[in-house]
């Protein structure tokens, strides 16, 4: 970045960088410095998106926006649907974000974050049983990586105690 600010890739890092961390102003700041560049990466526009979200801007229509160009440069965003449905449950509009929620689930059935505001959102909009069933499958995922964390743990400290 001293050496050229305008380096999108290095620009790209640092905003994902500063949202992971949590410096929303920060990521902000240089997602809107990144956008402003001739090309810049489509995935800038996600992050922009989720960067609003985090700061619970009430612009919906630029937040879906960036998500609708987003999505339409990314193949299969599935991260690009959930933020349309967390856009459209902040505005208390659960029929539409039940279809994103749904596609982001079928892109991707293991996305366990989806299956958890699809159970909400179905729970909200009185279909219990598919609810119910969302629920057990994001229950489901989110003891498969408990479990599988566990074993990577186990045969990190098993691989560390042999060779002591």
């Amino acid at each position: 970045m001293k050496l050229d600010p305008t380096f999108g890739p290095a620009q790209l890092l640092l905003a994902f960088t500063l949202y992971h961390d949590g410096q929303f102003e920060e990521a902000r700041s240089t997602v809107v410095k990144a956008l402003s560049a001739a090309q810049s990466h489509p995935y800038l526009r996600y992050l922009h998106a989720a960067v609003l979200l985090k700061l619970q801007s009430t612009n919906y229509q630029e937040i879906l926006s960036e998500l609708a160009i987003a999505s339409h440069s990314i193949p299969n965003c599935t991260l690009c649907y959930l933020g349309e449905a967390k856009v459209y449950r902040a505005q208390g509009k659960i029929e539409l974000a039940i279809p994103a929620l749904e596609k982001a689930v079928r892109l991707d059935p293991s996305f366990s974050e989806a299956w958890y505001h699809l159970s909400l959102a179905y729970g909200r909009s009185g279909r219990k049983e598919e609810a119910k069933k969302a629920n057990e499958e994001f229950s489901r995922l989110k003891n498969e990586k408990m479990n599988r964390e566990t074993e990577q743990l186990r045969t990190l400290f098993l691989q560390t105690m042999s060779q002591q």
